[in-house]
């Protein structure tokens, strides 16, 4: 896994996630050739992304309909993703999803790199290992070769690492 922690590895993991978004296009498939899955711990940050991503795709490829996003249950594809994550992401190049993906919702394929963003004081460090591995590695080999994450540096009095917040 590659961390950044200063506030502008949030900048820079944003950039990274956009410049793979971009090089792995295959404009005459229409599609990416490495999906990626987002994970963020803030539905305004999910929000951010979403938008941001759909206007590069707006700008560079094609309509962004292969950009989703869940952080609420409030469209048709969202309600079947949560009942069948595995069954609904051929059509998706990039998936951001907040905590609303719960426990019990494994990516077993597809999916082949993470972009992890994860904010200080919105989850535990439990919560926090166990919602950036929602995405499975084990026994897979088309697997990209990093894992990208930004941590924020913590403060004074922060709990240590495997405590509760």
């Amino acid at each position: 896994m590659r961390v950044l922690t200063k506030q502008s590895g949030c900048n820079l993991l944003t950039c990274k996630l956009i410049s793979t978004y971009i090089e792995q296009y295959d404009e005459d498939e229409d599609r990416s050739k490495m999906p990626i899955v987002v994970f963020t711990t803030r539905a305004d940050h999910a929000a951010l992304l979403l938008n941001l991503i759909r206007q590069v795709v707006r700008e560079r490829f094609r309509p962004e309909h292969r950009i989703k996003a869940i952080w609420a249950e409030d469209d048709d594809w969202v309600k079947e993703f949560l009942a069948r994550p595995n069954s609904a992401v051929d059509d998706v190049d990039v998936l951001i999803t907040t905590s609303v993906l719960q426990a019990g919702h494994g990516l077993d394929r597809y999916f082949r790199v993470s972009f992890d963003f994860l904010f200080i004081g919105v989850l535990s460090f439990r919560q926090e290992l166990q919602f950036v591995s929602r995405l499975r590695y084990i026994g897979r080999s088309d697997m990209a070769e990093f894992k990208y994450g930004w941590i924020p540096v913590g403060k004074v009095g922060a709990k240590l690492a495997g405590q509760d917040i």
